[in-house]
């Protein structure tokens, strides 16, 4: 099976943000932004955990809310071991939250604008989110 690289979400966020005047582009950029860190985010905690831990911290709440949970709880051995530290670990949790309740505007509430500006700056923030979890950070 082919894992699927979930910053290619990223980068059709980005491809969206590319069309002017386009309300289903912004909201879909938004969304996909969001997703793309989220199971980014998701997997490397999958990767970081036991899995017994995974699996009873993530039947608590809903999949997304459990996975911020779990990045606002976690401890300092685990925020190292997903290359985190005291300083951005709560800039991180703030961050998906933001970009969740973003998402969650984007696909669900119709009287919610989203503008081109926006949702480039939500994928930026995207982006941010990605570079603090992957190889990409510039320390």
């Amino acid at each position: 099976m082919t894992v699927f690289p979930w910053n290619d979400y990223l980068t059709f966020a980005e491809e969206l943000c590319q069309r002017e005047h386009d309300a289903a582009a912004n909201r879909s950029a938004a969304s996909r932004a969001y997703y793309g860190v989220y199971h980014l985010i998701k997997t490397k905690l999958r990767n970081a955990m036991p899995a017994a831990d995974f699996a009873d911290n993530s039947r608590k709440t809903t999949a997304h809310q459990s996975i911020i949970h779990i990045l606002a709880d976690s401890g300092d051995d685990l925020a190292l071991r997903l290359g985190l530290d005291e300083e951005t670990l709560p800039f991180a949790v703030a961050q998906l939250r933001g970009l969740r309740d973003a998402r969650n505007d984007a696909d669900y509430e119709i009287a919610i604008a989203c503008s081109s500006v926006a949702a480039q700056r939500k994928v930026a923030q995207a982006r941010e989110l990605l570079a603090l979890f992957t190889e990409e950070r510039e320390d």
